[in-house]
């Protein structure tokens, strides 16, 4: 490959969900020049559809988009969440909180319900006004990397593709990752499986701008907007037997008549029982997570969002770590490259697989703590116990009546991927004051390493 000064740092990103393009826009509108990236993606899916469900962003994720020029495109695709009220299956009160007031007081931004498709869409939009390539239908099949310092993706189909960083966002069973970090901890299964709607349908007792919540005796429950015309809606439990080939997209009704049933047996409250019969796409999932990983990078291949870290869906916090994993990696490599013009390949080869390792020592003990808080979470939200669930209601109602917002989560939507680099970097200038690149890393090629 050529040296840098002569081409545009092309970054190789395999996935094409939230995190793959949201990266190579970041990257493409790095504020050094608009030349200095030249990101491509791919994903093994032909095309997109409107598949999927939907999650809830926070402030910490909502700051990446700020940063990019995309926020007013999240809030118009997205709907505003103003209210959290969560009860226990009888309808008694636990949590009654102004969200609004309470997140965009404390946080600076609201949180937003957001279907995955639209955010996709929203993004998608962006990415194709910057002519960044995407390409689907390419199916990873192996990594490798050269001592010039450049890094080969090879596809099913026969295309190879050569860049000087390749990014794998290709969710839980990253095919990156299994090439180039091999085997990892397997994926946990909680014993519990959620079933999720989506519905155009309005309930009087649940306004879409309500997060709408329930928690029972082994199961809970959640209904919140992710539009003006559509909500999202779901059902938690243990079940008596796992199916996991009934897992994923669901079209028929028997899914929701079962489901119905099922709800008119239990202990749920009755907008439940009116909510699921609405469902125009029903999709049936086994919750899992995996162990925190502490290697997320090799020489210059990294990994981002659910391929390092995937996590359960309590806090809603496994979007918003994708999210900020953008803007970290995004930022850090771009300071890698500020005055790239007297720099050859190797020693610039260096300086981006330095900023790998720094986005992996940022990244990892934060993601980590984030899958053990919904661990935490996992264990309180399906106690079977029916002492302790009143026990869990008490101390819960009184935590909330006392600070008024979410306290055990406080840590996480605070959290701003900028300022979290600046203390990183002044960090490290305590350790060298020669530069953080090379005082982490280096600079004899102990980053880069072939594989």
């Amino acid at each position: 490959m050529a040296s840098i000064p002569n081409e545009p740092i092309k970054v190789i990103i395999i996935g094409a969900g939230t995190v793959g393009p949201l990266l190579a826009l970041a990257l493409k509108r790095a504020p050094q020049s608009r030349e200095t990236f030249a990101p491509v993606v791919f994903d093994s899916v032909g095309d997109w559809k409107d598949v999927g469900g939907g999650f809830v962003l926070q402030p910490s994720g909502l700051n990446v988009f700020e940063r990019l020029g995309l926020l007013d495109d999240v809030y118009k695709a997205g709907m505003r969440l103003d209210h959290l009220k969560v009860t226990d299956e009888k309808g008694n009160p636990i949590i009654d909180i102004d969200t609004k007031s309470a997140f965009e007081d404390r946080y600076g931004k609201p949180q937003v319900g957001m279907k995955r498709h639209n955010l996709i869409e929203a993004i998608m939009e962006h990415v194709r006004a910057e002519g960044i390539p995407v390409h689907f239908g390419k199916r990873l099949t192996n990594v490798t990397q050269s001592d010039d310092g450049s890094v080969t993706a090879t596809f099913e189909d026969g295309h190879v593709e050569t860049g000087h960083v390749l990014v794998g966002c290709d969710g839980v069973r990253s095919a990156v990752k299994a090439a180039v970090f091999g085997e990892s901890p397997e994926l946990r299964w909680t014993g519990i499986e959620m079933v999720m709607g989506l519905t155009h349908a309005e309930i009087p007792d649940v306004p879409r701008n309500l997060n709408r919540g329930m928690i029972g005796k082994g199961h809970s429950a959640l209904v919140y907007g992710l539009s003006e015309t559509e909500s999202i809606w779901t059902i938690a439990y243990r079940p008596e037997k796992m199916e996991p080939s009934r897992w994923g997209q669901q079209s028929d009704r028997q899914a929701v008549e079962e489901l119905t049933e099922l709800l008119r047996k239990g202990e749920f409250d009755e907008w439940m029982v009116k909510l699921v019969p609405t469902a125009h796409r029903v999709i049936r999932i086994g919750i899992r997570d995996r162990d925190p990983i502490d290697t997320w990078t090799k020489g210059l291949v990294a990994l981002a969002g659910d391929a390092a870290h995937p996590m359960m869906p309590d806090l809603g916090l496994g979007a918003n770590c994708g999210l900020e994993d953008v803007g970290v990696l995004a930022e850090l490599l771009t300071r890698a490259v500020e005055s790239p013009e007297d720099l050859p390949q190797s020693a610039m080869s260096e300086r981006l697989a330095g900023a790998l390792k720094a986005y992996e020592k940022m990244r990892s003990e934060r993601a980590k703590m984030m899958v053990e808080a919904n661990r935490g979470v996992e264990v309180i939200n399906y106690l079977e116990n029916g002492f302790l669930c009143a026990l869990r209601n008490v101390f819960i109602r009184a935590l909330f009546a006392i600070v008024k917002t979410t306290p055990s989560t406080a840590k996480f939507h605070k959290y701003d991927y900028k300022t979290a680099v600046e203390e990183f970097l002044v960090e490290q200038k305590k350790v060298e004051p020669k530069g953080w690149f090379e005082s982490l890393f280096g600079n004899k090629g102990s980053a880069v390493q072939a594989h």
